[in-house]
């Protein structure tokens, strides 16, 4: 019996994402509807974020939030550059450019006719492809210099779906050799981490991103079918679409995330399971600029916020699933963490 094309496939379960998005970013992406006079609040509420935690600048946002507030801006504004330009890029003209590109042969040939295309209209940023033997820019020019510090986002979004787009057509992740701006690193230049994952260089000549061209002649992999699927929640959720990192920092995070119902993970077992010592574990961490603990708070952190946002277990059940005996004491790691109780996070997220 053949079976019918037209069945709904059943969709599979979710991962918990365990990386939340810090404050910094939500409020830039509304920076543009702010400058044009709209109510940002209303817009917040619209995407199931409460305004009063916007207030906090230690809080995070779970990522499926922060996808569905990127949407919301951009069909109030009827503009994909959310407001943050002079020019507009009307909604749906993502869509049109992945159209185009999903049935080019190879990747170089996709991103330079998706490129292209944006060049058709008259924008003030646009994306150009260079290849330099073994390596290969992508860079976006910005015409708009005088932009304010908040207003980064837009280059900052543009080079990170532009990054995981190309690696979402070739079914594989792209790994950055660097990302560089021409501008000073901003206060909270940590969180660029959980976009480019790779070395950072400010006060540069240029804003790209630089990996190895032999990516270039990848055959896309994706089909009209994957596309439309993947439009359904894009360009939003490419942003936060999880990154297949292969630091030391991310298969830790995984590692305690994938096992921290079942007690908390110690520091010699993690080594253990990564084939690794104790004291070579340590020297990488701190090469990342991070350390076990501060990993673990994280992993806490962001799994506390994610079942405050997406599920209805009380508060002494989401204690005890990210690693505290005592909800008292976790009150006040959440809050010590986001600025906020877990009470007044949940309630203003419902």
């Amino acid at each position: 019996m053949k079976q019918n094309h037209h069945e709904q496939k059943p969709k599979p379960m979710r991962p918990i994402r365990t990386t939340t998005i810090a404050n910094q970013f939500v409020a830039a992406i509304l920076e543009g509807a702010k400058q044009r006079g709209y109510d940002t609040s209303i817009i917040l509420e619209r995407a199931g974020i409460s305004p009063s935690l916007i207030n906090e600048n230690q809080a995070r946002i779970y990522p499926d939030s922060f996808a569905r507030l990127y949407k919301e801006v951009a069909t109030t504004l009827d503009d994909e550059l959310l407001g943050l330009s002079k020019a507009r890029s009307k909604v749906g003209a993502f869509a049109t450019m992945c159209q185009l590109v999903i049935h080019a042969r190879t990747l170089k040939i996709a991103l330079n006719r998706g490129m292209r295309f944006y060049r058709l209209f008259d924008l003030n940023t646009f994306s150009e492809m260079e290849v330099d033997g073994d390596v290969a820019h992508l860079i976006i020019h910005d015409n708009e210099p005088q932009r304010q510090l908040k207003s980064h986002f837009l280059v900052e979004s543009q080079l990170v779906i532009w990054h995981r787009l190309a690696s979402w057509l070739i079914g594989q992740r792209i790994p950055l050799l660097q990302a560089s701006f021409s501008y000073p690193p901003p206060s909270y230049v940590s969180e660029y981490e959980l976009l480019f994952y790779c070395p950072l260089a400010f006060e540069q000549g240029k804003i790209s991103l630089t990996f190895e061209s032999r990516y270039l002649n990848a055959a896309i992999e994706k089909d009209e079918e994957q596309l439309n699927d993947m439009l359904r929640e894009a360009p939003g959720s490419l942003l936060v679409k999880p990154n297949n990192n292969s630091s030391v920092t991310t298969q830790i995070r995984r590692l305690l995330s994938r096992d921290f119902e079942a007690g908390m993970r110690d520091f010699e077992s993690i080594a253990t399971e990564l084939n690794t010592t104790s004291q070579t574990l340590r020297r990488k961490l701190k090469q990342e600029n991070t350390s076990f603990q501060e990993i673990k708070n994280q992993v806490r952190r962001d799994l506390a916020i994610y079942h405050l946002s997406q599920s209805k277990l009380g508060l002494d059940q989401i204690a005890q699933k990210v690693g505290f005996t005592e909800t008292s004491t976790f009150h006040r790691a959440f809050k010590k963490w986001t600025g906020v109780t877990p009470g007044h996070y949940r309630y203003s997220d419902s």
